[in-house]
This record gives structure tokens, C-alpha cells and sequence, in this order.
């Protein structure tokens, strides 16, 4: 009897690496976020398969088995796309988990805030690279592009049944809103934003301003958690900045949590 659970990984690194070596020689701004959609449908079309097979027989399918090879393909799709999104999910997801840790979140929440921050900014694979690594402010044109990609990353996710019941689409669809209704796509306020998502808000600012950019440099850790502090109960939940600088006060230094 097949393992299924074996058997996708044994499909999804090949298709995705093969994918992904074609991903440089797309010269095009067009062609870059075709290719980066071919790969996140592959790896769609590749889950959907199993799934179905796993409908029709009595295999027990290994959830974590697959999780974990959904969730690396997705993330090498981002990493190859653009490196700084890829470090920066990576930290966000540190972040993030310390901070749920500290709000005494259950394991499955805080495992489940973790991979959602890998993922967070995964629409942002068909985003034109002309947008994406501008080095100057964006056009309110380009603005409007850049601030569509929590919903398209969004639209993946629920595609993927295996991470059905987790926070992490809300995670992806979220990040960006305000607690006071400025934020986007929705526009939601206070607690119509899943706790989650104003989790991973606070964190994903914080290394936002704390990591070179291609249109600034960085800024000092301090100064970026004065910024957290006055715009908490504005665009941040306050009890989360709290857990948050918690969490970083507790770190050396300001120093990055691994979390292994």
C-alpha cells in the first residue's frame, strides 16, 4: 500500500526545484510572476492529486508529513523571488511565536502564528519586481498593486486544505489591517481583527523598520520600538505591544529569537 504522505514530498521538491531553477533565466517582470504562478499552481495541482487519492483509499495521510512539504515549497517559491522577503518572514516568525509564547497562547496557536508568518507575505510572489525592489517611494498606482498581495496570498492559502482550521490564512489576509480602520484590505478595527493577525502586525513592522530596504536603511532597534509604543492603540493592540516589548526586553540585546 503507498504512502502517501512520503509520496508528495517525493513529487513536490523535484517540481519545485526544477520550477525554481527556471525562475532567474525570466528576464521580464512578466515572466518572473508567471513563473512564480506556474509553481504555486504546480504545488496546488500536486496536493489536490493526493488528497483525492487519500479520499479513496484507507491510507492514513500524515498531516505533519505534508504540512511541512506544502509549507517548505511555498517558502522556497518566496525565498527564490525575493531573499528579502524570505529573511524577513523568517524573523517575523521568531518574533511572532515569542510573543504568542508570552500571551500564553496553546502550542498548536503559536506553531500555527509561526507557519503563518513564513507565508505571510506570499502574494507578494506576483507582485512586478519593479514594485517589489523600487528604491524610491511608490506611485499611488504601484501602492494599490503592492497593497493587493494579503489578498492573493490569501486566495492560495484556502486553496490548501491541509491548512484548513489553522490562523494561518487569517494570518496572510490580515497582517496589514489597524486596529483603528486604517489598514488594509478590510479595513477592520479592534478585535474584527483576529488576535493573530494583530500579533504578527506588530512583529512584522518592527523588523519592516529595523532591516535594510531597497528605498532606506535601517533603523536602530530602539528607535524602532518608539515607534511600536506611539502607535500602540492606533495601528497596534496595545496588550500586544506590551507582550511584544516584553519579549524583546528579555532577548540580548535585541538580538533575534531562533526558535528551533
Amino acid at each position: 500500500m503507498q504512502n502517501y504522505g512520503f509520496f508528495l514530498p517525493v513529487l513536490l521538491i523535484p517540481l519545485t526545484a526544477f520550477s525554481i531553477l527556471l525562475l532567474p533565466l525570466a528576464t521580464t517582470i512578466e515572466l518572473s510572476v508567471l513563473f512564480s504562478s506556474m509553481i504555486i499552481g504546480s504545488i496546488l495541482g500536486v496536493l489536490a492529486i493526493q488528497l483525492k487519492k487519500r479520499a479513496a483509499s484507507s491510507v492514513t495521510l500524515d498531516k505533519k508529513t505534508i504540512e511541512h512539504s506544502v509549507l517548505s515549497s511555498l517558502v522556497a517559491v518566496v525565498e527564490t523571488r525575493d531573499k528579502y522577503t524570505d529573511e524577513h518572514s523568517h524573523n517575523v516568525a521568531n518574533y511572532a511565536y515569542a510573543v504568542a509564547k508570552s500571551m500564553n497562547l496553546s502550542e498548536e496557536d503559536c506553531s500555527h502564528i509561526y507557519m503563518g508568518c513564513q507565508l505571510h507575505d506570499l502574494g507578494k510572489v506576483y507582485v512586478p519586481n519593479s514594485v517589489l525592489n523600487k528604491n524610491s517611494s511608490l506611485t499611488d498606482e504601484e501602492y494599490e498593486i503592492m497593497k493587493a498581495h494579503p489578498q492573493q496570498g490569501y486566495e492560495v492559502i484556502t486553496k490548501l486544505d491541509i491548512f484548513h482550521g489553522t490562523s494561518i490564512a487569517n494570518i496572510v489576509r490580515y497582517h496589514h489591517e489597524r486596529i483603528d480602520g486604517t489598514g488594509y484590505p478590510l479595513g477592520l478595527k479592534h478585535h474584527e481583527i483576529p488576535i493573530e493577525a494583530r500579533i504578527v502586525a506588530v512583529c512584522d513592522a518592527y523588523d519592516a523598520m529595523t532591516t535594510n530596504r531597497s528605498y532606506r536603511d535601517a533603523m536602530q532597534p530602539e528607535e524602532a520600538l518608539s515607534i511600536i509604543k506611539e502607535n500602540a492603540g492606533s495601528h497596534f493592540d496595545p496588550v500586544v505591544v506590551e507582550h511584544f516589548l516584553n519579549a524583546m526586553s528579555s532577548s540580548n540585546d535585541f538580538e533575534r529569537k531562533q526558535i528551533s
